[in-house]
């Protein structure tokens, strides 16, 4: 088996993998030149005499990439784009002055709803609140509001009239 088919390869693995052979240093050597040309790096492709020396050559260039090129600032900035154009989007909407919102359709919602109530029939409304919390989602006093006008709407709440206000949600099957 080559070594490019195996799907668990481990990087601190490959010394032991890659032949000790001048060709397998040519190659070594032929993919850092082309590393460094496309990422803009300073610096030559030294000759190395041995499997292990190229390849140590090349990690280096991997982890030169990252040294004096972009702030942690920069790095984070373009890891958060990255990510709310890829996973946010849908979920994500601009309200001017306000920033950014999450935004929830009813479907999400009650698909939450069902994971954090779990095995239960039903729980609390503020024991809910923070299970959603638990999962990275907050809800403002309005839009708890509106959440209970929701679950109204599809029939998931039980109000106890022997413990006050207590709202209990129930799951949606």
């Amino acid at each position: 088996m080559k070594i490019t088919e195996n799907e668990n390869l481990r990087l601190y693995e490959l010394p032991t993998l890659l032949e000790d052979t001048q060709e397998t240093v040519g190659i070594l050597r032929e993919f850092e030149s082309k590393f460094r040309s496309v990422r803009k790096l300073e610096g030559n492709v030294l000759e190395h005499t041995g499997t292990k020396e190229a390849l140590e050559s090349l990690l280096n260039a991997a982890m030169e990439q990252f040294r004096d090129q972009s702030s942690r600032k920069d790095i984070f900035e373009n890891y958060r784009r990255a990510f709310e154009r890829q996973v946010a989007e849908p979920f994500i909407q601009g309200r001017g002055r306000f920033g950014k919102v999450l935004v929830l359709e009813q479907d999400t919602i009650l698909l939450l709803t069902n994971i954090a109530i779990a095995e239960q029939k039903q729980m609390r409304f503020q024991d809910l609140m923070v299970q959603f919390e638990n999962r990275g989602v907050y809800f403002d006093q309005q839009s708890r509001m509106a959440l209970i006008d929701l679950y109204e709407r599809v029939g998931n709440i039980d109000r106890k009239s022997d413990s006050g206000d207590a709202v209990y949600v129930k799951t949606t099957l």
